[in-house]
């Protein structure tokens, strides 16, 4: 409970908020994205577009803040307009560049806002990059909040929303039941956590690499038919392809399993709305194929292992883990070290999959998304956000110590399985 809550006070961060809220003063934990449009406007437009998507999610308006206790909370920022960095698309600069400098810029801790914007401009074509703290978004919020400018850019009236809660206030605590002994036991459906604790993530800025591949629609749909034929997940294909190139590519990856963090939306699970907050979990799976033969039976597993927390009572088991890390009060120390081995991985695949969003507003149309570009802090992780938008899935590589080659080789191998 909070103590003397002054009047700018929004709500109390839940526990997966504020573990993202510690975890980012240790290791930065924001993410970005960008999107392609094409169509005529100015930057005006654009500044009042996302004045009015602010106007409309409440936690675009927000810094984080502790009571005299320690709690944090949202405090509201009336007043405050979201930043808009302006680059002359003739400068040369392409939207990679801007995503490897925005990573050169953590987010302040507090009495700012926690989220920043760039445009990348020219009068008839502009790329939109979205960065925002995790304790407020993530990256589904992001297609939502990119969706609403372009609704208001192409001249719609946009509703303010409610405040959203924290997830876990929309999940019902797990049911505890009473084991032979007498004791207290739950039906705990979270992966164990990874053996080996990882090394923490040398961020040297002359090594980030943030490469994109757009793959063909026709091969798209094709993964896309063929993953519900074999009764797998598009995510689960991804996966297993990912790992199969990175074991071609890196020799250290041959000799060993990969561990890969899939984050999971639980937007469906909880009952949230297309709302800016955040509403994932991040479940970590193990994988180790040895041909591209075991291709399907790594998918296969990789949908087997996300089962779990694809269920209520499975995702309030993950959640009730969060709601006792942060009871323990850990400062950034602690957190740090339950990261290192709670949270080690060489891989991310954030796949945010078929965008719940059109693609033409009026006399915009967005062309390409990409993202998320996100860390989760490990020494040579590779990160891979994914969507697809107008049929075609994209791609998005960002390592401070990138495999080479590597999107081509998952590409590569796809159009092999697949043939």
């Amino acid at each position: 409970m909070l103590t003397d809550a002054p009047k700018d006070f929004l709500r109390p961060l839940g526990p997966c908020e504020a573990y993202f809220w510690l975890s980012n003063q240790n290791s930065a934990k924001h993410f970005i994205v960008a999107a392609e449009i094409k169509g005529t406007t100015t930057v005006a437009s654009w500044q009042a577009a996302l004045d009015a998507v602010q106007r409309r999610h409440p936690l675009l308006s927000v810094c984080i803040d502790t009571d005299a206790s320690g709690i944090p909370y949202f405090r509201s920022i009336p007043n405050l307009p979201i930043p808009l960095k302006v680059i002359d698309s003739e400068t040369g600069q392409g939207w990679e560049d801007i995503i490897v400098a925005e990573w050169e810029t953590p987010f302040p801790v507090k009495d700012a806002l926690l989220v920043r914007t760039t445009l990348l401009y020219a009068k008839h074509r502009a790329t939109f990059l979205f960065a925002a703290h995790h304790s407020i978004a993530d990256g589904l919020s992001s297609t939502f909040v990119i969706r609403d400018i372009l609704q208001s850019l192409s001249g719609m009236a946009l509703k303010t929303l409610p405040t959203p809660a924290a997830q876990e206030d929309l999940v019902p605590p797990p049911v505890v039941q009473e084991s032979e002994n007498g004791t207290e036991s739950n039906d705990n459906s979270a992966a164990p956590a990874p053996s080996a604790p990882g090394t923490p993530l040398k961020r040297d800025p002359s090594t980030l690499q943030v490469r994109g591949l757009c793959l063909p629609t026709e091969l798209t749909t094709t993964l896309r038919e063929r993953a519900r034929a074999e009764g797998v997940t598009v995510h689960g294909a991804l996966v297993a392809a990912i790992v199969l190139a990175g074991k071609e590519c890196r020799q250290e990856w041959r000799s060993s399993p990969v561990r890969v963090v899939s984050p999971v939306n639980t937007r469906k699970i909880v009952g949230r709305g297309q709302d800016c907050a955040l509403t994932i979990v991040f479940p970590i799976g193990t994988y180790d194929p040895q041909s591209s033969a075991q291709f399907w039976d790594i998918a296969r597993l990789v949908k087997s292992d996300l089962k779990g927390v694809r269920t209520k009572e499975g995702l309030a088991m993950v959640l009730d883990g969060f709601r006792q890390l942060l009871a323990s009060k850990p400062g950034m120390p602690e957190i740090a070290q339950f990261e290192l081995h709670a949270c080690a991985s060489e891989m991310m695949v954030s796949n945010l999959g078929d965008l719940e969003i059109e693609s033409q507003f009026g006399d915009l149309k967005l062309e390409s998304f990409w993202g998320p570009s996100v860390f989760v802090g490990m020494e040579g992780e590779q990160i891979f956000g994914a969507g697809t938008v107008n049929g075609a899935l994209h791609l998005l590589h960002t390592s401070y110590s990138a495999i080479p080659k590597c999107l081509e080789t998952t590409e590569r191998i796809l159009r092999e399985v697949l043939a």
